[in-house]
């Protein structure tokens, strides 16, 4: 379909969609007016200067022209509905993407998210990968006091809760001393092994809501040489 200004007289070619983006008016690049479709329309290139008198055959039939717009903007409706559910798709997509690579812990550790992925998983056969979150572990019980059967020993009796919505691995335990001044003095890691007499306890998990008793044997470092104390607290944090 073409166009034909009528000021300039330039012709230009036109297609339904521009017809009704631009609800019924065209805009000439030549001389930079704008008019309306109706009357200047062809369906054949007419001579660009010289008006030409258009036949019936050649001429657009005005009448018709509203059916095919509506046709038209039919099919536009239909193509934007689909794009914009892919762009959506898209969308969820890249965000999906971003959680479970920048926030996959957040992700895999939320209530109501993780038993679903859980029965997915079941369904297809795969498995979660372990998340943890050390901060959900509160001790609940700690004791540290001398050895009652061997000298110069201390005995390290703690208990800790998984207060997480989920199971996660045995924690690292960080026991640190401190003298007067609220300075460490001495700290150290303790691996799950070590605090806890299980077999494969590494590959073992707290449940939601667990808890844990654990035990240890420290060498006492209460006392220097001339029998001062230098200890004066201590603490656990969870790793």
């Amino acid at each position: 379909m073409y166009a034909k200004c009528p000021e300039c007289e330039a012709v230009f070619p036109v297609s339904k969609i521009d017809l009704k983006s631009a609800d019924g008016l065209l805009y000439c690049e030549h001389c930079e007016s704008e008019f309306p479709a109706k009357g200047h329309l062809y369906k054949k290139p007419p001579a660009p200067v010289t008006p030409l008198k258009t036949t019936d055959a050649d001429e657009v039939d005005e009448e018709e022209l509203p059916e095919v717009l509506k046709a038209e903007k039919g099919t536009s409706w239909g193509s934007l509905f689909l794009w914009t559910v892919i762009a959506l798709l898209l969308v969820a997509v890249l965000v999906g993407q971003y959680f479970w690579f920048m926030q996959r812990d957040m992700v895999l550790q939320h209530p109501t998210v993780r038993p679903l992925l859980t029965d997915a998983c079941t369904l297809i056969g795969c498995r979660l990968p372990e998340t943890r979150d050390p901060a959900a572990f509160r001790i609940e019980n700690l004791v540290v006091r001398s050895h009652p059967e061997q000298g110069q020993a201390l005995q390290f009796d703690a208990t800790f809760i998984n207060t997480a919505s989920f199971a996660q691995p045995y924690p690292v335990l960080k026991l640190t001393f401190e003298n007067l001044a609220g300075s460490p003095t001495a700290q150290r890691y303790f691996k799950p092994s070590e605090y806890l007499d299980l077999p494969n306890i590494e590959q073992q998990t707290v449940p939601a809501g667990g808890a844990v008793h654990a035990q240890m044997e420290l060498v006492d470092l209460d006392a220097g040489e001339s029998g001062e104390k230098l200890l004066q607290g201590y603490q656990v944090r969870f790793f």
